[in-house]
């Protein structure tokens, strides 16, 4: 994703680009918290822990 920084003065002058960086770093985000989910299960996995116990003491960090 090519970026360039929006005016600061007029935020609005680009709404195209605005809302293609909005939807570009919502999809990163997403794409993380899916990792972090397959991550959790295999930690679990191998220590033995519960899954939900091993994603809520991440969430309290």
């Amino acid at each position: 994703m090519n970026t360039f920084p929006i005016s600061p003065t007029d935020p609005a002058a680009d709404l195209t680009r605005l809302d293609e960086m909005r939807r570009a770093i919502r999809s990163q985000a997403l794409e993380h918290l899916a990792e972090a989910d397959r991550l959790d299960v295999l930690y679990a996995a191998v220590t033995g822990k519960d899954q939900a116990d091993v994603a809520q003491d991440e969430v309290q960090s």
